[in-house]
């Protein structure tokens, strides 16, 4: 180690206590270099990686962009269409021997078709991007709520593990209170030193419970963290950093106010008035198939001379312009097309109001679900007040020989209890701060 980091170029004599020393600072370099590189990831990196990585979110980005390949083909003049006909042996004409017949044509739709196409097509890639959006927004909160749901469950294993080593230490004491009571081998029903056994024996049952409750939540705690790594495509043994402590976190006041607003820029809602503006232009462009398709080109035929009595005759090639013109006479498949978007259209305008309506009913369920979660942490930060000094005044008197044991055990239970309660309202509320965001479509 002392090789591959130099702190200054000096000689350093040989004497202990600058040996010692210069190892010193050789370790507390290494230990500030592997600390900032093994140094926690943010919540906001794990969704910054999970959006780099994912490898759904990645087909949706696919889709898109093939969308807008989808627009850079529309709008533009149908292919040119070119038709030749060669005559194995010439044909005797009056303008001599003709060769071949050449002919190319272009067709140009009617006015404001090809603008209406590209229309449609960019309205269609602008739904494609907005379902995009939805799979990133939702893969954000996903994420949230796993790595919300993993610091709950890493903190519901410090909390197991802490009331573990308090009943720990009741047990002792219960036990110092047992052996003092005497030193009968048998005692006798309802004496002392019999209640002190069976406060031993009880508090032997609440340590094993613990144990055990502790173990399960170790056990589910290794497959959130497999399911968290899933989500940013990566190895899912690899590890996760979680703070030491979250707190009750305060609502925006930009996500409080004018609900119908926030709830517009959705990106459902805005994919279904992408595919309503769509169908509108799709009607339109319906419409204008139903007028007529012109054509203009050019024929050109090669002639040879032809002898005519001994003298050549003819045998100037031809150029003719030529126009062609489409006939829609058959109207019911062009209204039938009309119609069919029109119906289309109006599901669309039915299926955008039903989810504006069920997006709203969602933020005033998550509302009332927040200010709920508001009043619970207050409740139970202050029943765990209580608790915590019910409990102290108790274990006093406990240790003095005094004091209800039961009251003792159910007082520990309460605690353990509400602090699990407080632990999942926290939680709870930085959940619903991430569905208020998507709500908000951010």
């Amino acid at each position: 180690m002392e090789k591959r980091i130099k702190f200054s170029e000096r000689k350093v004599s040989d004497s202990n206590w600058q040996r010692l020393l210069k190892r010193f600072g050789s370790l507390v370099f290494l230990a500030w270099v592997v600390g900032h590189t093994l140094q926690g990831q943010t919540l906001e990196e794990y969704v910054q990686l999970a959006l780099e990585n994912n490898l759904e979110l990645k087909a949706y980005d696919r889709d898109y962009q093939a969308s807008l390949e989808t627009v850079s083909q529309s709008g533009v003049l149908p292919d040119p269409e070119f038709s030749a006909g060669v005559f194995p042996a010439p044909m005797d004409r009056l303008m001599g021997r003709q060769h071949a017949d050449l002919q190319l044509m272009q067709s140009f739709p009617w006015f404001g078709t090809l603008g209406t196409q590209k229309e449609v097509a960019n309205q269609q890639a602008l739904a494609t991007f907005q379902e995009f959006r939805g799979a990133r927004n939702q893969l954000i909160y996903r994420v949230k709520s796993a790595w919300y749901q993993l610091y709950r469950r890493q903190e519901e294993i410090r909390i197991t593990e802490a009331h573990a080593a308090i009943l720990n230490r009741l047990e002792r004491l219960a036990l110092v209170r047992f052996q003092s009571q005497g030193a009968t081998v048998n005692p006798a029903p309802g004496s002392g030193r019999s209640a002190g056994m069976s406060g031993v024996l009880r508090l032997k049952m609440e340590i094993n419970e613990l144990e055990t409750s502790l173990a399960n939540l170790k056990s589910t705690q290794q497959g959130l963290i497999e399911a968290f790594n899933q989500l940013l495509n990566r190895d899912p043994g690899e590890a996760v950093s979680l703070p030491d402590t979250l707190p009750a976190t305060n609502l925006p006041e930009e996500l409080t106010e004018n609900p119908e607003i926030l709830t517009g820029a959705h990106p459902r809602l805005k994919q279904l008035e992408a595919t309503e503006s769509a169908l509108q232009y799709q009607t339109e462009l319906r419409g204008l198939k139903g007028k007529p398709m012109m054509g203009a080109g050019i024929s050109y035929m090669p002639f040879s001379p032809r002898l005519e009595n001994g003298m050549p005759m003819g045998g100037r090639d031809m150029v003719m312009p030529m126009v062609k013109i489409s006939l829609p006479i058959y109207r019911k498949k062009y209204q039938a097309l009309q119609q069919e978007s029109k119906y289309r259209e109006e599901a669309i305008r039915q299926r955008k109001e039903n989810t504006g309506n069920e997006l709203l009913a969602q933020w005033s369920q998550t509302r009332s679900d927040w200010e709920n979660a508001e009043r619970s942490v207050a409740l139970y930060q202050e029943q765990i007040r209580l608790a915590n000094q019910t409990l102290e005044l108790l274990t006093n008197a406990y240790a003095n020989n005094e004091g209800d044991f039961e009251a003792l055990l159910e007082t520990q239970r309460k605690v353990l209890d509400y602090r699990f309660k407080l632990l999942a309202t926290i939680v709870d509320l930085h959940l619903l701060e991430a569905r208020f965001e998507n709500l908000a479509g951010l």
